[in-house]
């Protein structure tokens, strides 16, 4: 996947340790991709308490998603106390020579009943940049209580 660059636009979460919900944005999510070794961000800053070690660990249970790894024991102590599970979303660009994308994937993650972390739902949805404007929006979902199908195409 040579000259193909993936930008983490932002970052949504929901019962997620100690915040019930909070955004994160790149400030340059909207920025020319054409530099590639422009950097975005250099550090996360804040209050004791505001979140920061929440955004690390949420991309940490997206890295061991997306790299197709089970989900590790511990993620269940993510799930804010209180709550029975805990949404994620994550944005992205992607980009290459030819095409630009807008990538969404949505993850809501639950305590397993033998003690560990299991996957609720999940969502991944995706547009693309056209000359006129950005395409219809397309999501594939994965709900693990639908017994009909477990994945669901739907556009908007």
């Amino acid at each position: 996947m040579k000259n193909v660059i993936t930008r983490l636009n932002n970052v949504e979460i929901h019962n997620f340790k100690n915040v019930s919900y909070g955004t994160f944005s790149m400030p340059l999510a909207n920025a020319d991709l054409n530099d590639e070794f422009h950097a975005d961000i250099l550090g996360i800053y804040g209050q004791n308490g505001s979140g920061k070690t929440s955004v690390i660990e949420a991309t940490s249970v997206l890295q061991s998603l997306l790299s197709g790894h089970s989900l590790k024991k511990e993620f269940a102590d993510y799930i804010s106390k209180g709550t029975t599970s805990s949404i994620l979303q994550f944005g992205f660009l992607i980009k290459n020579k030819v095409d630009e994308f807008l990538v969404e994937y949505k993850v809501e993650i639950q305590s397993a009943n033998e003690g560990g972390t299991e996957i609720l739902k999940e969502a991944l949805s995706f547009k693309k940049k056209l000359i006129e404007g950005w395409s219809t929006k397309v999501t594939l979902t994965y709900n693990a209580r639908d017994v009909e199908g477990y994945f669901t195409p739907t556009t908007q």
